[in-house]
């Protein structure tokens, strides 16, 4: 029995060829993953309007090899051994999803029905913790711990307290001084606009802090935040250097702990084989468990060691992107993200 699979091929910025078709990336997949017969397209499409295009869209089945269906984790799971390969072959970052059992007559749009993301160089371009540390003198320390904590190379929970320690003293008035600073990632508004648009219920679950992820929910009209919380010495308004006692710490089995938490108050059965329920985004090792416990678990821009243990990895150069994985095109993002 064939199963059917969608790929959206992202076109690198300096491609192998500028020739490249469905038809020679699903040959390249077929040689990589040995695959008999070549695998050919049911059915293919350009979501953009460039030429060439920068965005594909594929559809094809497999039966699989050697009486074995062919499974989404085989092209997952081989992620180092295989895909690396063969993205580089074909000079296009490849995304694979299982489609319907029947090919749609009408291209099928699939966008989930909550979506949740990281904050830091996720929703926003910068870490706010090396923005804090900036102003308490310590920017050297703090970075190098975020990003052996990003890497995996540290417990995100002991990392997170020794980071906040060295933020003892700071006034508390840093909060405001920095709302201004923080940059939003090319894409964010657009992709957020379109998924209230077409009913998608939003979180963000950051490993940073609430006064500033509050900032950002509210700029992007997000429903749920959860984040950490800084103690405050109320005698002199300045940090305590401590997390405040007693709050949620969100760590990486709080996030995914969350993101059901969330979709079970949304009325979202997880339990249920079912796709395109829950979207969860993020850069870091401490997104990978609620990547991975949701439908479609994304990584953008991450760190090396994330990109090879997250479900799909995206490298492109708007967050916007990740509509086109829902199957809308250039045009209908660009109408619906324009509307107010």
């Amino acid at each position: 029995m064939s199963t059917n699979f969608k790929i959206t091929a992202f076109r690198r910025p300096d491609p192998v060829s500028d020739k490249t078709t469905p038809e020679l990336i699903l040959e390249v997949i077929s040689t990589a993953y040995s695959i008999s017969p070549t695998l050919v397209p049911s059915s293919s499409r350009a979501l953009d309007t460039t030429f060439p295009s920068r965005v594909l869209e594929i559809h094809f089945s497999t039966a699989g090899t050697n009486g074995a269906p062919f499974k989404l984790a085989d092209f997952r799971d081989r992620a180092d051994e295989v895909l690396d390969s063969v993205e580089d072959n074909c000079g296009f970052d490849l995304v694979f999803q299982q489609a319907p059992d029947s090919a749609p007559t009408e291209p099928l749009k699939t966008p989930p029905k909550l979506a949740i993301f990281d904050m830091d160089s996720t929703l926003i371009q910068q870490e706010v913790i090396d923005l804090l540390a900036a102003h308490a003198g310590v920017s050297h320390l703090v970075s190098e711990i975020t990003a052996r904590a990003m890497n995996g190379e540290l417990d995100f929970y002991a990392s997170l307290r020794e980071r906040v320690a060295l933020l003892k003293g700071i006034p508390v008035s840093v909060f405001e001084e920095l709302k201004p600073q923080l940059l939003l990632t090319t894409g964010a508004e657009t992709l957020l606009r379109v998924l209230k648009k077409v009913g998608a219920k939003t979180a963000l679950l950051s490993g940073g802090f609430l006064p500033l992820a509050r900032h950002i929910g509210g700029r992007l009209s997000i429903d749920h935040i959860h984040a950490n919380s800084l103690a405050v010495d109320p005698a002199t308004q300045t940090l305590t250097g401590e997390l405040e006692e007693g709050a949620e710490i969100v760590h990486a089995e709080r996030k995914r702990e969350l993101l059901l938490e969330i979709a079970a108050q949304e009325g979202l059965d997880l339990t249920k084989e079912s796709d395109y329920k829950v979207l969860a985004v993020g850069d870091g090792a401490n997104d990978l468990p609620m990547m991975w416990a949701a439908s479609l678990g994304v990584a953008v821009h991450a760190k090396p060691v994330v990109q090879k243990k997250a479900p799909v990895r995206l490298n492109t150069g708007s967050l916007a992107d990740l509509l086109y994985l829902m199957g809308y095109s250039e045009a209908e993002i660009e109408q619906l993200g324009s509307q107010p």
